[in-house]
């Protein structure tokens, strides 16, 4: 760079993709090295003039940069034909993205504090410059194209690398204290109940130590004399295990990026992948955990680099070749909470690090849509990898709320059933009956029928950057409606999905008749003189750190609270507590939860409208956050009884449960029984579909089915993508795209596919292909030819017995004709299908 482009200790250079940097450091020492929150810089080869008369001022494009010389970036203006479109304001780096029509002209982003990484990664002898009063601003010039931006951002801060294809299918997990035998034996539940698992988790109690906190990293030899055996065994099953790791520092005193804690670190978790490890889940902990170098830099982001790096660090050491290893995969936590609820966080690194794990958070069926607007708002900054705890992490759904809840982790980026040990039921497919176990089944298997697609959209994600399950604005900026969506998204382009949520829980205080009353001791057990007592309008709160009175302890407190209640309806009755309870209506216990827990949410009981009702709730808090609330929401009854509303965006949308063809651009109302989910599949979309169900191991795409919508407005043109499905091959071009168009001409539709794109040695040359083509109710197929031979089709009426995405020749939602043939891939294949 040219000396007379710095200016006052600030640097000044235009990067590729149109991104301005003013780059401030005090001692004049700059770098182009890669930081925790972007990429390594590289700067266009021309040079630009820059004109200085006290204001300074450049050229770029259409527009004119000026600043102050002796304070360039706080004078620091950009105009387009004399209008101002940006002035400098200091942005925390955060790298949340604005919503599509929220997008702006420039777009900054802040590196500030900065930490520069070693080349060699997260490894022993490894130097991490923190550069605390740096001042590092990139402007990225996106012209309000939210497209653009993405692409941008991506330029400057890392791709959305893609995770293995197993991570896609199903996961066990649960916090709980397995053994070598109990792994052994679960595993051997989901074959004999023939549901397809890919993944399994130790969560903490893997460890010597039984500290929820993880001190160490020794493995507790009662449960696994050899856990090394155990990955071998669980590799036979075609099984991936990733293992929960609660960090705890070396050293109170030293951070994540400390020589100390690198080399502790990094020789540990490498000791498990030595012993047959696939992945690692990085956890946080409550009241202790890793430390970080800055309180404007999260710990998570830290150790989520961390953890990332040591990963990736192990399979490039496996093979000689720097380009194709084994894609690093690592889970870590993406939410904190806020006013109440997990919200997810956003820095600018976060989407290279596959995949992300949400909060402990509670099962009710209202949960389902804070999960929805998470995923949302993770896709919008291209974090298409959110993992939900499937089920809640706390608490025991009903029945209907769990079928609920699977229904949602079907259609979700990753599918991961969890919750803690403290329950009586837990997260398996089978743990409410065998009624629910029947449809959470059919669930599951659509999943595995539609992988390809979800894998495809892996791939495209990589390439575009809009996320795989995304939110409807993302398709359609335009339509101010899709903003509005707050419970419904995209599996791609051609799936829309709104799973069926519940309503929120309301605060009862409207209910209360007269004030509560509240007394309260000091210790867990309600025991001695009180401390303190109160007359209530609300005895709800969350502390968050904070004394709920000045008179009551922050922790080790308890508190006996009584009211009536009258609703003028009939309710569900809730309380949420942190941490336990005991809660009496009428002198009847109905709740004894007198353990030392998170919060956590419990169904009390029905009350019937316009009855008075006595409620006495016993409560101590222990230590860290603590919390009470009393909560109530429509009978369970009410809230499945109900018709569905949601907006379906421009284009015909078959309701692949119902047999029903809809108009977009309207808003929708339909009732959905428990096996039912609104879902929507978009005219003209052809989907390839995996014929069989099983471990993602054992499966291909030789036997496929193409599952057509036909529309005789809409052309298509699409791929879908394969790979190895677990090397980072797929970057340097090692895969099959299979192209492919569809439209409607004269009499008859036709679809075409080319011979396929290969760089794939897996010695596929063939495919078993059942076509199936959904009919409209006005049309009947009359005859259909391949490539100018006619061949035998059959004729179905719909079948309500036959779930979406099957590779059954019958459907749900309309008549179908189907035919099968063999697809030569290095062949060209012309359909048409002509209907009267």
């Amino acid at each position: 760079m040219n000396k007379k482009h710095i200016f006052n200790n600030t640097r000044i250079s235009i990067l590729k993709d149109d991104i301005i940097r003013f780059e401030y450091s005090p001692d004049e020492i700059f770098t182009d090295s890669e930081t925790i929150f972007t990429g390594p810089k590289k700067e266009l080869m021309e040079d630009f003039e820059i004109k200085q008369d006290g204001i300074c001022s450049f050229i770029y494009q259409d527009l004119t940069i000026t600043f102050d010389e002796a304070n360039p970036m706080d004078s620091l203006r950009i105009y387009q034909n004399d209008e101002l479109v940006y002035r400098y304001k200091f942005v925390p780096n955060s790298g949340e993205l604005p919503l599509p029509n929220k997008t702006p002209f420039i777009f900054p982003l802040m590196d500030t504090p900065r930490i520069i990484v070693p080349e060699e990664g997260y490894s022993e002898g490894a130097e991490f410059i923190y550069e605390k009063n740096n001042k590092d601003l990139f402007l990225l010039i996106c012209r309000n194209d939210y497209r653009l931006l993405r692409s941008q951002f991506v330029s400057l801060t890392g791709t959305n690398d893609m995770p293995r294809l197993k991570n896609f299918g199903l996961f066990h997990s649960r916090y709980f204290a397995y053994s070598e035998k109990t792994a052994k034996d679960m595993i051997a539940k989901y074959k004999k109940r023939r549901i397809p698992l890919d993944n399994f988790v130790l969560d903490t109690d893997w460890r010597e130590s039984l500290s929820v906190n993880g001190v160490g990293y020794e493995v507790n030899k009662t449960l696994f004399p050899n856990i090394s055996r155990f990955y071998q065994y669980a590799h036979k099953q075609g099984l991936e295990v990733i293992m929960n790791d609660h960090p705890l520092p070396v050293d109170k005193k030293l951070n994540v990026l400390s020589p100390e804690e690198i080399a502790y670190r990094k020789e540990n978790l490498t000791r498990f992948f030595n012993l047959g490890l696939d992945s690692w889940w990085y956890d946080r902990n409550w009241i202790v955990s890793l430390k970080s170098v800055s309180k404007r830099v999260r710990v998570e982001t830290l150790g989520r680099y961390a953890y990332h790096s040591v990963t990736k660090q192990f399979y490039q050491g496996l093979v000689l070749d720097p380009e194709v290893y084994i894609r690093p995969v690592s889970m870590s936590n993406i939410t904190e909470i806020r006013n109440g609820n997990y919200e997810a966080i956003i820095d600018s690194k976060g989407h290279t690090y596959p995949f992300q794990w949400t909060g402990d958070i509670t099962s009710e069926a209202h949960q389902i849509a804070t999960e929805i607007k998470n995923m949302n708002k993770c896709s919008n900054n291209m974090l298409a990898y959110y993992s939900s705890d499937i089920g809640g992490h706390v608490d025991e759904p009903s029945r209907d709320e769990f079928i609920r809840w699977y229904q949602y982790g079907a259609f979700s980026p990753i599918f991961r059933p969890h919750c803690t040990n403290s329950l009586t039921k837990f997260r398996e497919p089978w743990s409410y009956g065998e009624k629910a176990f029947q449809i959470i089944k059919e669930y599951i298997y659509m999943r595995y029928h539609l992988m390809n697609v979800i894998y495809t959209n892996a791939y495209k994600h990589y390439l575009h950057n809009l996320g795989i399950f995304r939110p409807l604005y993302l398709n359609y900026p335009n339509d101010k409606k899709t903003y509005k969506e707050a419970t419904s998204y995209l599996l791609g382009d051609n799936i829309l999905v709104a799973p069926i949520t519940g309503m929120a829980k309301k605060s009862a205080k409207d209910y209360y008749v007269g004030l509560a009353s509240a007394t309260f001791y000091k210790g867990r057990d309600l025991k001695g003189q009180p401390i303190l007592k109160k007359r209530l309008k609300d005895i709800n709160f969350i502390l968050n750190g904070k004394q709920l009175y000045k008179e009551v302890p922050l922790h080790d407190f308890s508190a006996r609270y009584k009211l009536k209640l009258c609703f003028k309806k009939d309710v569900d009755l809730f309380i949420r507590s942190d941490d336990g309870v005991k809660v009496y209506i009428d002198n009847k216990l109905v709740l004894n939860d007198w353990t030392f827990h998170s919060m956590s949410n419990n169904f009390l009981t029905t009350l019937k409208k316009d009855v008075t009702y006595n409620v006495r709730i016993d409560y101590f808090q222990a230590g860290g956050d603590a919390g009470l609330e009393l909560l109530y929401a429509p009978t369970k009854r009410s809230l499945w009884n109900k018709k569905i509303k949601l907006y379906l965006p421009e284009g015909e949308w078959y309701n692949v449960m119902h047999r029903n063809v809809y108009q977009g651009n309207r808003y929708i109302k339909s009732k959905y029984q428990l096996d039912e989910l609104p879902l929507f599949v978009k005219a003209g979309s052809i989907l390839p579909l995996y014929s069989e169900v099983d471990n993602l191991s054992k499966t291909s795409l030789k036997n496929i089915v193409y599952d057509y919508y036909p529309s005789r407005k809409v052309t298509t043109e699409d791929y879908f993508f394969e790979d190895d499905g677990l090397t980072t091959g797929y970057k340097i071009g090692i895969y099959r795209k299979n192209r492919y168009t569809a439209k409607f001409v004269e009499d008859h539709y036709e679809v075409y596919f080319p011979a396929s794109e290969n760089n794939l040695d897996d010695r596929l040359t063939v495919r078993n292909v059942l076509f199936k083509m959904h009919v409209r109710d006005l049309e009947k197929v009359v005859k259909v030819v391949i490539n100018d031979t006619e061949v035998r089709f059959k004729r179905h009426d719909h079948n309500k017995s036959y779930y979406p995405f099957s590779s059954a020749e019958w459907s749900r939602d309309s008549k179908t004709c189907t035919f099968k043939f063999r697809q030569e891939i290095k062949e060209e294949y012309k359909i048409k299908i002509y209907v009267e």
